[in-house]
């Protein structure tokens, strides 16, 4: 029987707040704006970048949402 440390060496470990706020937006954004949705990357500044095939009123609207401790930018890319 494994002792009480080797029970919790075994267990995943919890996920960060980046981890959880990425998962929970790229879920968000998959349902709810499948047709623009193209992706996320983590920028070089910790942000998340979030990609789009086309504007999309839907994906402006999730991500203009405030998250809590975190900043929203917008670049154009040409």
């Amino acid at each position: 029987m494994p002792s009480e440390g080797e029970r919790a060496a075994a267990a995943p470990p919890e996920p960060s707040p980046y981890h959880m706020l990425l998962s929970a937006l790229q879920t968000r954004l998959s349902v709810e704006a499948a047709t623009s949705f193209a992706g996320t990357a983590r920028g070089s500044d910790g942000g998340i970048d979030v990609y789009v095939a086309a504007a999309d009123a839907r994906v402006n609207a999730i991500v203009g949402t405030p998250q809590r401790g975190g900043r929203r930018r917008e670049r154009a890319h040409r």
